[in-house]
């Protein structure tokens, strides 16, 4: 199946967003350009209000502050083939490398609860370290939506 995501080129600009999706647009603006999502779930239990967007066959999840009807945050899965992070299109393959890159180039890095937020990046990943493609992401996010001083993050191990 062909999506409407497929033909764009996702550039990350750390604390801006990724190719034509923006933190700080609202949810009309990410319909129009991805189309209607195929799963929208609400959660109100969490310290704000958000709404979790899925385009699953895109590999795209976009969570949305209510209160403010603003993107917060970007995850891209492995099925999306065209994530360019400073100037290279990401290979879901060859994460561990991408990953040995990260640490080396963000010393502002940190781990919790199986996540690694690279602060200087303005993204987190999951999985990279792994050889299991289907269990990796990487997310952009806006400021303030991590504090690099919660206890829950510990400075990184490097291997």
């Amino acid at each position: 199946m062909q999506y409407a995501s497929d033909s764009m080129l996702y550039a990350i600009v750390p604390y801006v967003g990724a190719g034509p999706l923006k933190l700080g647009m609202t949810q009309a603006d990410a319909y129009v350009i991805l189309g209607e999502p195929e799963l929208a779930m609400k959660d109100a239990d969490g310290p704000v209000e958000s709404v979790t967007l899925y385009w699953e066959g895109s590999g795209i999840q976009l969570i949305f502050d209510v209160k403010n009807d603003s993107l917060v945050s970007i995850s891209f899965y492995s099925n999306i083939k065209n994530v360019e992070l400073d100037g290279a299109i990401i290979n879901w393959n060859k994460t561990k490398e991408l990953y040995n890159y990260l640490v080396k180039s963000d010393c502002t890095a940190k781990e919790a609860l199986g996540i690694t937020v690279f602060f200087e990046k303005g993204i987190s990943v999951d999985g990279f370290e792994t050889n299991y493609i289907n269990s990796k992401s990487l997310t952009v996010f806006a400021h303030g939506q991590f504090d690099p001083n919660d206890p829950v993050f510990k400075p990184l191990s490097v291997k």
